[in-house]
């Protein structure tokens, strides 16, 4: 059947099937429309529905010579509706999705900061005296105390600490010259 047609079937009869037959001819075309106003594969799901609604409502009372160009201007009107409606929602998850980019991208460089730090760092220890490198490894690498320092090492606390403080300056005058 032609459009004219299966719109009279419709008017007249309220044959649904007439109807959707119709809007099966453009449904893509709806689907299109509305994805490339709205961007958002959910919202633009429920325009088609709703766009089929609304000619189902509206199609009973208005004479339509060109059912695509209704059609058409049916669904931009309505889809344009939306995106007012959901601007807010546009914009917030555009900037919590900017955000959260911007986050990624600001923790991977400060992770790779990091590693490379820690790189130069385990490099330059060679650099610096032994019992200074020993020190350190064991107060800041695992985790001892002052005491634990001095009694695996045979180093007096006050000893343990001077090593410590002067490596720590020695290896940051080391780091400082390889970078």
């Amino acid at each position: 059947m032609d459009e004219q047609s299966l719109i009279a079937l419709f008017q007249q009869k309220q044959k649904m099937q007439a109807l959707a037959e119709l809007y099966g001819r453009y449904v893509h075309l709806v689907s299109t429309l509305s994805h490339s106003i709205l961007k958002q594969q959910q919202l633009t799901e429920d325009a088609v529905n709703d766009v089929f609604e609304i000619i189902a409502r509206d199609l009973k009372t208005t004479q339509v010579q060109n059912f695509s160009s209704w059609l058409y201007s049916v669904t931009k009107f309505h889809c344009l509706k939306l995106k007012k409606k959901h601007q807010k929602e546009f914009a917030q998850e555009d900037m919590s999705n900017e955000e959260a980019s911007d986050d990624a991208i600001t923790n991977l460089e400060m992770e790779l900061k990091l590693q490379k730090r820690i790189a130069l760092m385990k490099s330059s220890l060679g650099d610096i005296k032994e019992h200074q490198k020993t020190c350190i490894e064991l107060f800041y690498l695992k985790g001892m105390s002052y005491h634990e320092v001095a009694e695996q090492t045979g180093f007096s606390v006050k000893e343990v600490k001077s090593y410590i403080q002067n490596g720590k300056r020695n290896l940051k005058n080391v780091m400082l010259d390889n970078e």
